[in-house]
C-alpha cells in the first residue's frame, strides 16, 4: 500500500517515534490500563492485564513498573484512597 518495504516502514517508524512498533503498542496498552485502574481500583490486575494482551498480571506488572516507576498495586492503593 505504501510501497516500501516492512523493514523501511519499522526504520521509519522508530526514527520518527523514538522506539519500536511494539514497544509503541505496549505503550499505548500500560497507559490505558493506568486510566482504568483510576477508573475502577477494585479491577483484578488478572483482568486488566488479559484484557489487554499481556501474558499474565505478572508480566504486566513487570513492564507497569518499567514504563511508570511503581507497581500497578501502588496505583491501584492511591486511587482507592482518593475515593475515599
Amino acid at each position: 500500500m505504501l510501497h516500501v518495504s516492512v523493514k523501511t516502514l519499522t526504520q521509519h517508524f522508530k526514527a520518527a517515534m523514538g522506539k519500536t512498533v511494539h514497544e509503541y503498542q505496549v505503550d499505548l496498552k500500560l497507559d490505558m490500563a493506568f486510566m482504568l485502574i483510576q477508573e475502577d481500583p477494585r479491577r483484578p490486575l488478572k483482568d486488566l492485564a488479559q484484557n489487554m494482551g499481556f501474558y499474565d498480571e505478572f508480566h504486566f506488572s513487570r513492564q507497569f513498573k518499567r514504563r511508570f516507576g511503581y507497581p500497578p498495586l501502588a496505583l491501584k492503593k492511591k486511587s482507592r484512597e482518593r475515593r475515599l
